[in-house]
């Protein structure tokens, strides 16, 4: 286990610290230099009190418990997202915001679209994300559901961590639990516990700031959706790029990756310069890595190294969650039927309201034809000229009656027919 690694590399006063530390990510204040910081000592120091031997219930690494492991194969997580409100504006998080995030997540763990990359460090992972169709209990859900709390002001996650979560927290071992809050104690953005700590438990799962969730039309150079990707990697067990021991050029302040290079200290880039600065071993640091404090204009990449811990940590410790049995419980199999791992199509959100995003993953880019066709064969959407390749085509459907159309895709490589809900 990762823990028991850090203990064989830091002092133990340096392990108490930080091991039981929520890594927190991405603040922005209001000054003239907004900047991202990690929350930590204040929650890691309650919860280490509170539980020095762990947290009761925590899942332990056990055996994968997947049909079948390899990197040609996608990992499907399902997710519910919780928007707590006391009325106020964090209530307006709209479903186009639930489902841009889902596809922010998706492009970046993915490596295309937005989160396509030409660096040689850079890494495509097949983990994707999908909003849960099916309830603990069985019921037909939309995958995000609306909770007046009074938390959802000013959480402070040292004392009203667990509180919060009790009120809504779906099975941790089958969906990833997401909560979207107004504000956060300290003004922060968002923040997770690594897996190791709490898999299984109810302190599992993300908070993020309402105004930090899901793409926004109107938005800056912070609201790309990054923040959820970066707490998705914390979540699948990723540390920043400066490790446990902020200013320390040394292997004390590893994040476990020999690719990224190590840093002394917090950074924040800033978008359109994106200026990185020399890291400890001399080259460039990496400030497009989602792990790392930029704008999320700047960002667009997880390392091979990254990828290879997420895939471990998924199988280690939320192997449960991937398995096609609970793909079928939470309702996600019929979208992982849609998303083929490897030199195919990638279609998403499934059902789609607003948006039907169409992506074709071919090394090499070329036209093709789209056509979506409705359940009496009548022809809705004609695209002769799609050009497809790193990029993705948003289909607009919102206009389109509810049910199930037939989306056709030629290509010189192949053609390909999916199945496609549009509508609730």
């Amino acid at each position: 286990m990762i823990w028991m690694k850090i203990g064989r590399i830091l002092l133990v006063c340096s392990l108490f610290a930080t091991l039981w530390m929520p890594v927190a990510a991405q603040v922005l204040e209001t000054g003239a230099d907004p900047y991202k910081s990690c929350y930590s000592d204040q929650a890691g120091a309650a919860l280490r009190k509170a539980h020095p031997q762990g947290v009761t219930g925590r899942k332990m690494p056990a055996p994968a418990r997947v049909e079948r492991v390899g990197v040609d194969l996608t990992y499907y997580i399902p997710v519910v997202v919780h928007i707590l409100h006391a009325f106020g504006v964090e209530q307006n998080v709209t479903p186009e915001q639930v489902e841009s995030q889902i596809n922010v997540m998706n492009e970046g763990f993915g490596g295309y679209g937005d989160g396509y990359n030409e660096n040689p460090l850079g890494g495509k992972s097949y983990i994707r994300f999908c909003l849960a169709q099916i309830d603990p209990d069985g019921n037909q859900t939309l995958g995000y559901e609306y909770i007046p709390s009074e938390y959802a002001t000013d959480l402070d996650p040292v004392t009203e961590d667990t509180l919060m979560k009790r009120l809504s927290i779906w099975d941790p071992n089958r969906y990833m639990n997401v909560w979207t809050v107004r504000s956060i104690a300290g003004g922060y953005e968002g923040y997770t516990f690594v897996p190791e700590e709490v898999a299984g438990t109810v302190w599992d799962g993300i908070i993020v700031r309402h105004s930090s969730f899901g793409v926004f039309p109107t938005g800056t150079s912070l609201t790309f959706g990054n923040t959820m990707t970066h707490e998705a990697g914390h979540y699948l067990g990723l540390y920043h790029p400066w490790g446990l021991e902020e200013t320390v050029c040394s292997f004390e302040g590893t994040d476990f990756c020999d690719d990224t290079p190590p840093v002394p200290e917090i950074y924040f880039s800033q978008w359109p310069a994106c200026d990185a600065p020399e890291a400890c071993d001399g080259n460039l640091r990496l400030v497009a890595n989602y792990m790392d404090y930029s704008d999320d204009a700047c960002q667009n990449m997880f390392t091979k190294c990254q990828v290879a811990l997420m895939l471990d940590n998924l199988l280690t410790y939320r192997s449960e969650m991937v398995t096609g049995n609970n793909l079928l419980l939470t309702g996600c199999a019929s979208i992982a039927d849609t998303l083929p791992a490897t030199d195919s199509i990638y279609v998403y959100p499934v059902p789609a309201t607003s948006y039907l995003t169409v992506n074709v993953d071919f090394e090499s880019v070329g036209p093709a034809l789209i056509e979506l066709v409705d359940v009496t064969g009548r022809r809705v959407y004609r695209d002769q000229n799609a050009s497809f390749g790193r990029g993705s085509i948003a289909i607009d459907v919102s206009q389109m009656s509810q049910g199930i159309y037939t989306l056709h895709v030629w290509t010189d490589k192949m053609n390909v027919q999916r199945r496609v809900r549009i509508g609730y």
